[in-house]
């Protein structure tokens, strides 16, 4: 699979913070992600959302992922390469139109990485999922 993290950037540079590797996400907190993320995609589904819901499903899409090419969790490029795809052509849309739509097969696209990104929530050590935010935001900048 390409590598989707920033040149230089490698998952053992989270290790830095201390955090031995083996805490996770306290379960309210993985409950509270997933949640917004499923939330985020019936807003769009449903035609309500726009460029923030959209921010959040590139974010979770970029996270997932990043966090598949680590090892946790499966997403095959095929998939992978659908999904950030299937979020390019949203946020592009939107922007250019206004239309923050996605049609039923991007819906079931994303539907599936979220999925993805829950099981990774239960999974994936708080030092890890730390440092994948952190390269999403170096990205964005």
């Amino acid at each position: 699979m390409k590598k989707t993290w920033p040149e230089g950037f490698e998952v053992h540079e989270a290790r830095a913070s201390g955090i031995t590797g083996k805490e996770r996400i306290r379960r309210a907190r993985a409950d509270f992600l997933s949640l917004r993320y499923h939330l985020a995609l019936e807003s769009l589904q449903a035609g309500v959302g726009g460029a923030p819901i959209a921010q959040a499903l590139l974010e979770m899409t970029l996270g997932t992922v990043m966090l598949a090419e680590a090892g946790f969790e499966v997403l095959d490029n095929a998939s992978a390469s659908k999904s950030i795809s299937v979020v390019r052509r949203l946020v592009t849309a939107g922007r250019a139109h206004g239309i923050w739509h996605p049609d039923q097969e991007a819906v079931s696209v994303l539907r599936r990485t979220v999925c993805v990104h829950d099981s990774q929530l239960q999974t994936v050590p708080l030092d890890i999922l730390e440092a994948v935010f952190a390269a999403i935001r170096h990205l964005a900048n």
